[in-house]
């Protein structure tokens, strides 16, 4: 097991809540500042690999240097890029958070496919621990869901939206993640006509959305309603039966144009 699965698994779930606060926003902090941590002892110096890196860039307080000879060199050749990369994606995009911290090291180049996710698994453990302790039994919760391509890859992404027990309004991305397709073709379509994915896709849209329907139920938490995006907002209908097949019945599918987890 790596430096980065360490950290991301060992993160103590205990402590995101507390009586007075059930959910935090914040759920999953400790998790990405540990996989933060894990990954710069990995790395080192960004430029030359030197373990004893103390300089940090001051942007995104991610990157560390041993020197600032190092710390110049690094910027002129990639790390003007991808510290924009990172903050722009870090930061909230109105009510929406900005992505998590394992979305952003993946995104960057930072962490491996494996460790991802088990970042994402483990956070959204953390999500449903931290949503059940809800005095609201069971919990009511829409969701949205979209196909996008990232990683080249089309994945299932998901997001909660719900009010807490003193109605206040959260809306959390990324609980799911999953990759769907990975052929160089299926995405290339996709990018071409963002409404339409392959009978095979929607089958493994249908089984993340049972296995996630199932962790949801364990954790007293009861979708309302599902607002479908882009790459199933047409195809509700195929969705609704297959998951009808597979003994999911009772969500209210709606259309959107817009992919809401943006």
């Amino acid at each position: 097991m790596s430096a980065t699965t360490r950290a991301a698994a060992s993160t103590d779930p205990g402590i995101i809540a507390t009586k007075d606060n059930w959910f935090s926003p914040d759920f999953d902090e400790e998790q990405g500042q540990s996989l933060i941590q894990a990954v710069q002892e990995s790395i080192g110096c960004f430029e030359c690999g030197e373990p004893n890196a103390k300089l940090r860039c001051s942007r995104c307080k991610l990157a560390k240097y041993c020197s600032p000879a190092c710390q110049r060199a690094d910027w002129k050749k990639s790390h003007k890029q991808l510290c924009s990369m990172y903050l722009e994606n870090k930061e909230p995009r109105g009510n929406t958070p900005g992505a998590p911290i394992p979305i952003l090291l993946r995104n960057i180049g930072l962490i491996g496919e494996e460790n991802f996710e088990v970042c994402i698994q483990n956070r959204r453990a953390l999500f449903l621990q931290a949503a059940s302790r809800s005095s609201k039994k069971p919990l009511p919760m829409s969701f949205s869901c979209a196909i996008v391509p990232t990683f080249q890859q089309l994945r299932l992404v998901i997001a909660a939206s719900f009010q807490d027990d003193k109605d206040k309004f959260h809306e959390v991305p990324h609980l799911l993640f999953d990759v769907i397709e990975e052929e160089p073709d299926a995405i290339q379509k996709f990018e071409q006509q963002p409404h339409c994915i392959s009978v095979r896709a929607l089958h493994k849209v249908a089984e993340a959305w049972v296995e996630f329907y199932v962790q949801l139920e364990d954790a007293n938490i009861h979708p309302l309603a599902i607002t479908c995006g882009a790459g199933l907002h047409d195809r509700i209908d195929d969705l609704q039966e297959k998951l009808t097949k597979k003994g999911v019945s009772g969500l209210g599918f709606v259309p959107s144009e817009q992919l809401l987890m943006e």
